[in-house]
């Protein structure tokens, strides 16, 4: 199971698209990852008019890391290429995060856990080691047989 673009819902309650604890804990005991994205929206902690930091941003690789382990939490997606809006050449709204600048974000994260005491092997986990490992359980399992839902799918319907 990935994750690929999500945050914590027990950080961020106002983002409906964010995780519970329970869907990281249920994501993990199927071996998937957890994907942190720099989108503002899923960053917001409370009133929608402030401004999150790229501190908030690292609060959700930490905290998926202590609730579903290291080896569950990824660099997810959903970045726009530049971010940058053609009207005022600053950067659009839904990416504005205070403390980082869109073309060194990849950078900043990894200064800021490298602040905040992680290690390299666990960057590199993050930088695409978990992704890697679960895409490769993905795909190295067989096929269902043709109209055979997998367990995983029928359990959910």
């Amino acid at each position: 199971m990935l994750v690929t673009h999500s945050n914590c819902r027990a950080l961020s309650p106002l983002a409906p698209r964010c995780k519970s604890d329970a869907v990281l804990r249920a994501m993990a005991r199927q071996g998937g990852v957890m994907g942190i994205t720099a989108v503002r929206a899923f960053l917001l902690r409370g009133q929608a008019g402030e401004s999150p930091s790229v501190e908030d941003l690292l609060d959700h690789f930490e905290h998926v890391a202590r609730v579903a382990g290291m080896e569950h939490v990824g660099l997810g997606s959903d970045v726009d290429v530049d971010a940058v809006d053609p009207l005022t050449g600053g950067p659009r709204q839904a990416y504005a995060i205070r403390g980082m600048t869109q073309a060194r974000r990849t950078f900043e994260v990894v200064e800021g856990l490298l602040r905040r005491g992680w290690t390299e092997p666990q960057i590199e986990l993050v930088l695409g080691g978990n992704f890697r490992r679960a895409l490769g359980a993905i795909w190295c399992q067989p096929a269902p047989a043709a109209g055979v839902l997998p367990a995983a799918a029928r359990a959910a319907t």
